[in-house]
Protein backbone atom coordinates (compact mmCIF):
# COMPACT_ATOMS: atom_id res chain seq x y z
CA UNK A 1 0.00 0.00 0.00
CA UNK A 2 2.93 2.45 1.10
CA UNK A 3 4.56 1.27 -2.71
CA UNK A 4 0.98 2.52 -4.33
CA UNK A 5 1.13 5.99 -2.03
CA UNK A 6 4.01 6.74 -3.22
CA UNK A 7 3.83 5.98 -6.53
CA UNK A 8 0.51 8.19 -6.86
CA UNK A 9 2.54 11.07 -5.29
CA UNK A 10 5.20 11.27 -7.72
CA UNK A 11 2.73 11.06 -10.31
CA UNK A 12 0.71 13.93 -9.23
CA UNK A 13 3.95 15.79 -8.70
CA UNK A 14 5.61 15.60 -12.17
CA UNK A 15 1.81 16.08 -13.81
CA UNK A 16 1.90 19.39 -12.04
CA UNK A 17 5.38 20.27 -13.39
CA UNK A 18 4.86 19.05 -16.53
CA UNK A 19 1.95 21.45 -17.77
CA UNK A 20 4.52 23.51 -19.70
CA UNK A 21 6.17 20.97 -21.43
CA UNK A 22 2.57 20.02 -22.08
CA UNK A 23 2.15 22.95 -24.21
CA UNK A 24 5.26 22.45 -25.60
CA UNK A 25 4.70 18.97 -27.06
CA UNK A 26 3.08 17.21 -29.67
CA UNK A 27 -0.47 15.90 -28.88
CA UNK A 28 0.52 12.60 -27.97
CA UNK A 29 -2.69 10.95 -25.77
CA UNK A 30 -5.21 13.73 -27.09
CA UNK A 31 -4.42 12.96 -30.76
CA UNK A 32 -6.57 9.54 -29.57
CA UNK A 33 -9.37 11.77 -28.47
CA UNK A 34 -9.09 14.22 -31.07
CA UNK A 35 -12.32 14.42 -33.73
CA UNK A 36 -13.70 11.79 -31.86
CA UNK A 37 -17.65 11.19 -30.95
CA UNK A 38 -18.90 10.53 -27.28
CA UNK A 39 -19.35 6.58 -27.85
CA UNK A 40 -15.35 6.78 -29.16
CA UNK A 41 -14.16 8.80 -25.96
CA UNK A 42 -15.84 6.46 -23.62
CA UNK A 43 -14.83 3.77 -25.31
CA UNK A 44 -10.88 4.69 -24.61
CA UNK A 45 -11.77 6.41 -21.01
CA UNK A 46 -15.11 4.25 -20.05
CA UNK A 47 -17.65 6.45 -18.32
CA UNK A 48 -17.13 10.46 -17.62
CA UNK A 49 -18.34 11.08 -13.83
CA UNK A 50 -20.34 13.79 -15.33
CA UNK A 51 -22.32 14.16 -19.02
CA UNK A 52 -22.83 17.75 -19.12
CA UNK A 53 -24.98 19.52 -22.44
CA UNK A 54 -25.12 23.25 -23.31
CA UNK A 55 -26.76 24.12 -26.70
CA UNK A 56 -24.66 21.99 -29.21
CA UNK A 57 -21.51 21.69 -27.25
CA UNK A 58 -21.20 18.39 -25.35
CA UNK A 59 -18.61 18.19 -21.61
CA UNK A 60 -17.46 14.94 -20.51
CA UNK A 61 -15.65 15.31 -17.03
CA UNK A 62 -13.35 11.79 -16.19
CA UNK A 63 -12.08 11.85 -12.92
CA UNK A 64 -9.91 9.68 -11.07
CA UNK A 65 -7.42 9.77 -8.07
CA UNK A 66 -4.65 11.53 -9.96
CA UNK A 67 -6.90 14.20 -12.19
CA UNK A 68 -9.80 15.42 -13.93
CA UNK A 69 -10.25 15.93 -17.35
CA UNK A 70 -13.13 17.53 -19.18
CA UNK A 71 -13.45 16.43 -23.02
CA UNK A 72 -15.31 19.03 -24.90
CA UNK A 73 -17.52 18.32 -27.88
CA UNK A 74 -18.58 20.39 -30.91
CA UNK A 75 -20.82 19.99 -33.55
CA UNK A 76 -18.36 20.39 -36.92
CA UNK A 77 -21.12 21.98 -38.66
CA UNK A 78 -24.96 22.77 -37.56
CA UNK A 79 -26.80 19.38 -37.27
CA UNK A 80 -24.05 17.35 -36.94
CA UNK A 81 -22.61 14.72 -34.33
CA UNK A 82 -20.09 16.74 -31.92
CA UNK A 83 -16.57 15.76 -31.99
CA UNK A 84 -13.82 16.32 -29.55
CA UNK A 85 -11.94 19.83 -29.60
CA UNK A 86 -10.73 20.61 -26.52
CA UNK A 87 -9.37 18.67 -23.32
CA UNK A 88 -8.38 20.50 -20.17
CA UNK A 89 -6.67 18.37 -17.13
CA UNK A 90 -6.60 19.76 -13.39
CA UNK A 91 -5.43 18.17 -10.20
CA UNK A 92 -8.33 17.87 -7.27
CA UNK A 93 -7.10 21.43 -5.81
CA UNK A 94 -7.83 23.28 -9.07
CA UNK A 95 -4.39 23.29 -10.37
CA UNK A 96 -3.54 23.07 -14.29
CA UNK A 97 -1.97 19.40 -14.71
CA UNK A 98 -0.80 18.01 -18.16
CA UNK A 99 -3.30 16.57 -20.30
CA UNK A 100 -1.60 13.79 -22.16
CA UNK A 101 -0.53 12.13 -18.97
CA UNK A 102 -4.00 12.51 -17.78
CA UNK A 103 -5.33 10.74 -20.62
CA UNK A 104 -2.91 8.42 -19.83
CA UNK A 105 -3.43 7.88 -16.59
CA UNK A 106 -7.61 7.67 -16.87
CA UNK A 107 -7.04 5.34 -19.88
CA UNK A 108 -5.52 2.99 -17.82
CA UNK A 109 -7.60 2.56 -14.82
CA UNK A 110 -9.79 1.77 -16.95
Amino acid sequence: MRGAAIIFIGMMLWAQQSVAQDRARPAGEFERLLNKDAASVMEILGLPVQDAQDGPARRLQFAGPACILDVYLYPPEDGAEPRVTYAAARVADGREADRNLCITILRLQR
